[in-house]
């Protein structure tokens, strides 16, 4: 990511912008990295998944907030694993 100042980022859901990752200075995420703390690192070794699980609930989204500063540049995949708690559960990337 690429920013004209020190933009942050963050991702969580309305009323906790950094619930899910915390926040971190945008240009600290480079490529190939992977972000799921407040420090992206190219090989962050395994990853505990019962304690990187999530409930999103009530057809809340999730939300990636740039703040401080405008970004210039860059990209950013996300991986989203989903399970199904109920018949009617969905997840869509809009």
């Amino acid at each position: 990511m690429d920013s004209g100042g020190a933009a942050t980022i963050e991702l969580g859901i309305a009323g906790n912008t950094a619930a899910l990752v915390a926040q971190t200075t945008a240009t600290d995420l480079d490529a190939y990295e992977t972000w799921q703390d407040a420090g992206p690192e190219a090989n962050p070794g395994p990853v505990d998944l019962t304690a990187r699980s999530f409930v999103i609930a009530n057809g809340a989204d999730v939300i990636f907030t740039v703040g401080a500063a405008d970004l210039t540049a860059g990209d950013c995949d996300f991986l989203c694993r989903w399970i199904p708690i109920s018949v009617n559960g969905t997840v869509v990337a809009t």
